[in-house]
């Protein structure tokens, strides 16, 4: 098994593909996607073994350094790329160290707070503030939980993440044990144009 994903149709794929980070491939062929380069191997997709259930959580564990959940109605995704600087930590740390450096600008700096939100990159600062607190929550929500907690009443469509055929009609997740299944489910589609979404072989 591999996972393999398709990027949205307006995604500059000749920019990004050059900052792909190492645990991808891009995949031949015009189609923009990627494919992982570790792999594991299961006997069977319904009866997996201890050992086959262990090799698939080392190549989850490998694979969320660089694809992030985002919360949404939709199960999306975002792939990390590489670039010139790069800070190796994970979105939930980057998030609170920012939300809670923020707390401090607005109680002790306020005058500081003022210039960001009268310059030009002030519609960064609005979305963050607008879009971080679900963001937070929902992350750790569902990295505790390990599962996906969507917007209510929002069906879940079926789909499937990995090659040769193994994890079909995981839509409901209910297909993979339960600590795997918040990786695997959900519909193909994210949403950014440096997002990665899962797709249907």
């Amino acid at each position: 098994m591999r996972l393999q994903a398709e990027f949205v149709d307006n995604i500059d794929w000749t920019f990004y593909r050059k900052r792909l980070p190492v645990e991808v491939v891009a995949l031949p062929g015009s189609t923009p996607a990627i494919q992982s380069v570790a792999s594991t191997t299961w006997a069977t997709a319904n009866s997996p073994t201890n050992a086959e259930l262990d090799a698939l959580c080392q190549l989850n564990a490998s694979l969320r350094r660089v694809f992030h959940y985002i919360n949404g109605a939709h199960t999306l995704w975002y792939l990390k790329t590489t670039g010139s600087y790069e800070i190796n930590r994970m979105p939930i740390t980057l998030t609170l160290s920012a939300m809670h450096r923020l707390s401090e600008i607005c109680r002790y700096k306020p005058s500081q707070l003022q210039s960001y939100l009268d310059g030009q990159k002030n519609w960064l600062l609005s979305e963050f503030v607008a879009m971080t607190p679900a963001q937070f929550l929902d992350e750790i929500a569902s990295e505790m939980t390990g599962h996906q907690i969507m917007i209510p009443n929002v069906r879940l469509p079926k789909a499937v993440s990995w090659s040769e055929g193994l994890g079909s009609d995981v839509g409901t997740g209910q297909q993979w044990p339960e600590e795997h299944a918040h990786l695997y489910d959900g519909e193909a589609g994210a949403r950014r144009e440096d997002g990665p979404r899962l797709f249907r072989k």
